[in-house]
């Protein structure tokens, strides 16, 4: 994936950015709280925390984006289109035909979704927790997954009553379903190549 400016934001990503800080500045100099903050613009408390000490040490002026992120690059506009030209054939291009999937197992995959277990233990009591890192996007997708079976497969809600059972929270047995249909997905993603590859030589 190619990245605007150096990396980061594009000038219209910046400038939203910017109406959302500025527009948080009102509500801070409204006297609103940082949860109110991270309500209203859907941010967490620490991003509202970080804006308002912003605010207060240097004004608005600290609160407006400073420009493209990343470091200056260093090759020229012909370099450029050279490598975007390289870039956009492709993997296959340099004998790599076919394109498999890079991450090097199904636990690799789960922690990018977010569904990797966390440890929280305590004495003699085992427990882990929702993953609250990793993608968020895929995390969704795979709870909306979650919910849908939930209501409609049979096997899911045999699992959910088989666990409660045990004593398990509903949230702990939605993780567990999550890293399930992670693991499914992944499996699903590996075959791809494969058939892709079967149907081009066909």
């Amino acid at each position: 994936m190619l990245c605007p400016d150096g990396g980061g934001l594009t000038a219209e990503e910046r400038a939203r950015r910017e109406q959302v800080r500025l527009a948080a500045a009102d509500l801070i100099e409204a006297g609103a709280g940082d949860g109110e903050v991270a309500r209203r613009f859907r941010v967490t408390r620490m991003s509202a925390n970080r804006w308002r000490r912003a605010l207060a040490s240097g004004g608005r002026q600290a609160l407006v984006s400073k420009g493209p992120g990343g470091a200056r690059c260093k090759l020229d506009a012909g370099q450029l289109r050279a490598l975007k030209a390289v870039l956009e054939t492709g993997p296959p291009a340099c004998g790599w035909s076919d394109q498999c999937w890079t991450l090097a197992s199904e636990a690799s995959f789960a922690a990018l979704c977010g569904v990797s277990p966390v440890e929280k233990s305590s004495g003699k009591t085992q427990r882990r927790r929702l993953n609250r890192g990793g993608n968020r996007q895929a995390n969704a997708a795979l709870y909306r997954i979650v919910a849908t079976r939930l209501r409609r497969d049979p096997r899911t809600r045999l699992y959910l009553e088989r666990r409660t059972k045990q004593g398990m929270s509903k949230r702990e047995i939605i993780r567990c379903l999550k890293r399930y249909v992670a693991r499914e997905i992944y499996s699903q993603i590996q075959r791809t190549p494969a058939l892709n590859a079967s149907s081009a030589a066909a």
